[in-house]
């Protein structure tokens, strides 16, 4: 299982990972969920959101396969050999897969979490250092790139007036809204609004 969790999919003559890869995503998400519950049961949800998606972003994970070394033991076929720019995602692919087939062995999350729950601690505290945490549109755009590969749209109108003006944004994403904000100017509408939706598409993405 483990030598399938490691063989990328441009490996023609041998099973590759690409399912392993599609459910380590699943539990990756869930373990992400239940370590900001447990851990940060006084943030909001849409704070919760903008951390889930930068400890499940490719580029975290990529990090976390560096310091494990995975990459060593990661077999690629030879168009993936010579296409050095795709060798972060390959390896943010690899360890989702590793994650898919540590859970098929022993579907116990306590036995991967009693590794993982390090690298997730560190991730957020090390992301509650940054000003930018709270930047829903951010965190929004990544996860809709990593899941959809599209950009949020957002549709603003101004609802108040010249003396006291007010804006009211919303977010859609694949041709439907997915958050509602408002805010006295658009930049603080718009972020209410990607925070809601944010809150919205992770609780959905936990249950599947």
């Amino acid at each position: 299982m483990l030598d399938r969790a490691l063989t990328h999919p441009s490996v023609q003559d041998r099973p590759h990972n690409d399912r392993l890869e599609f459910l380590g995503d699943s539990v990756l998400g869930l373990i992400a969920v239940l370590f900001l519950q447990e851990r940060y049961p006084q943030l909001a949800v849409g704070e919760w959101a903008a951390l889930k998606s930068k400890l499940v972003s490719a580029e975290h994970l990529a990090r976390i396969g560096d310091r494990l070394g995975l990459d060593e033991f990661v077999v690629l076929g030879p168009t993936a050999k010579n296409d050095p720019k795709t060798a972060r995602s390959r390896l943010a692919d690899s360890l989702e897969a590793v994650l898919g087939a540590l859970y098929l062995h022993t579907p116990d999350l306590t036995r991967i979490r009693a590794w993982l729950d390090d690298f997730l601690a560190e991730e957020v505290k090390a992301l509650q250092a940054l000003p930018a945490l709270g930047n829903y549109k951010v965190a929004l755009q990544e996860w809709t790139q990593k899941h959809w590969k599209i950009l949020p749209e957002y549709r603003d109108r101004a609802i108040g007036t010249v003396q006291a003006p007010r804006f009211a944004s919303t977010v859609w994403v694949r041709d439907r809204p997915w958050g509602e904000g408002e805010g006295p100017n658009l930049k603080s509408a718009q972020q209410a609004a990607a925070q809601a939706a944010l809150a919205l598409l992770t609780q959905a993405d936990a249950l599947c």
